[in-house]
């Protein structure tokens, strides 16, 4: 399972019809290290919410229902600055309300947006996590070597549900 990346616009589908997504409603309490969290709630507006190198988790009140094909989209923008690994990027995770494990979803780039996730076996999710790890190592911590004074951040706009 991983991310397919698209270029179609959230607002609206090829033909000008605006789509019925629902969108992530609100900040869960467990995140952390991120700057501007509130700013990937609701529809996609060019405000980003900043998650953190390693450290950053940001974790959104969604709810997904599995369906044909995509069900999550994430509009992600990859750091402009500094020289980020390639392998860097960020991952997705969901899981419903009463169960306690998350299920990785897929890996996204931030290069094209928005990306596209499946939800897999699961059913249906009232969580959607995201961090920004190094593909082969998510629950890794420490540092990366910066040349500037800013950490590394991957910017999320929106996330939204497509069933």
């Amino acid at each position: 399972m991983r991310g397919i990346a698209g270029f179609v616009f959230v607002a609206f589908a090829l033909g000008g019809a605006a789509q019925d997504y629902r969108y992530a409603e609100k900040v869960l309490p467990e995140t952390r290290f991120v700057l501007d969290p509130e700013n990937a709630v609701g529809e996609s507006d060019g405000r980003f919410a900043g998650v953190e190198l390693y450290n950053g988790v940001l974790e959104l009140a969604v709810r997904v229902k599995a369906g044909e094909g995509a069900d999550i989209g994430v509009i992600a923008r990859r750091p402009q600055y500094g020289q980020l690994p390639e392998t860097m990027n960020y991952a997705v995770l969901a899981r419903p309300d009463k169960v306690e494990t998350w299920t990785l979803l897929g890996w996204g780039t931030g290069k094209s947006s928005p990306e596209y996730f499946e939800m897999g076996k699961l059913e249906s999710a009232d969580r959607v996590q995201i961090v920004f790890r190094e593909v082969n190592e998510i629950y890794r911590l420490g540092g990366i070597f910066r040349t500037h004074k800013e950490p590394y951040r991957m910017d999320i706009d929106a996330v939204f549900a497509l069933h």
